[in-house]
């Protein structure tokens, strides 16, 4: 028969404790038995995680449109900007516009008469879109300048001289009366008509030509220029000039 197994004593529970000794063990099971923790879970003394988790902030007080307000504000304030400079640099392009539109357009001078003429070229208007001379009406010249050159000669277009007399004139034999702004003007009438004529004696002898155009013009016979059949019997005259062909 086999030997029936030893069993422990139960350890004695009035032995005095001391520092020397371990606190009694009531039995052998307690080393064995595992140390529930639910009562950690429930003991109001531990918080749980989600009670020591910081708390849910809301975005929508600190984002707009997914961004930052002062991001957002930022780009509106240059929104606006660039908007307002894109309006006022329309605006102004077109004022600019106007304004040059607004401008008259740039016309040729027009010479106002002159109370006395150049005996070789009168005065004059050229219009600088096709060059056309536009000579001054003869109501509007008060006097011309009939000066005698130096030499006191005058040449026609074709080649014939003319002897020029101040203060000369003489009273009727005219062939034709004119206006003439200068002698030269009145010369050259006077040399044309004597090749157009179809008599062997030239019918233009000389020219007579006065410097008060427009009193002449106004209240004589519209002329200022007279060629002359004869150039006999001259009188004095201080606003006249006479020139003969040689």
């Amino acid at each position: 028969m086999a030997d029936a197994p030893i069993l422990a004593s139960p350890l004695p529970t009035n032995r005095v404790h001391s520092d020397h000794f371990p606190e009694p063990v009531q039995s052998v099971r307690a080393y064995y038995e595992p140390k529930s923790t639910s009562s950690a879970y429930s003991s109001p003394s531990v918080p749980l995680y989600a009670e020591s988790s910081p708390p849910y902030k809301n975005d929508k007080k600190t984002h707009i449109f997914g961004l930052r307000k002062s991001t957002f504000w930022l780009l509106v304030v240059v929104g606006i900007l660039v908007v307002l400079v894109t309006v006022g640099g329309s605006v102004g392009g077109t004022l600019a516009v106007q304004s040059r539109n607004k401008e008259p357009p740039q016309t040729a001078s027009t010479a106002s008469p002159t109370s006395s003429l150049n005996s070789t070229t009168p005065s004059s208007t050229t219009s600088s879109s096709n060059d056309r001379y536009t000579p001054p009406a003869a109501q509007d010249v008060a006097f011309i300048d009939i000066s005698c050159p130096a030499n006191n000669k005058v040449v026609s277009s074709n080649g014939v001289s003319y002897t020029c007399i101040r203060g000369k004139n003489v009273g009727g034999q005219d062939v034709m009366a004119m206006v003439a702004f200068s002698l030269q003007q009145c010369v050259d009438a006077c040399r044309e008509m004597n090749k157009l004529s179809s008599s062997t004696e030239e019918p233009c002898k000389g020219v007579i030509l006065a410097e008060d155009l427009k009193e002449r013009y106004i209240n004589g016979n519209r002329a200022n220029c007279w060629l002359k059949s004869s150039m006999q019997n001259a009188v004095d005259c201080t606003e006249c000039v006479m020139a003969v062909q040689e």
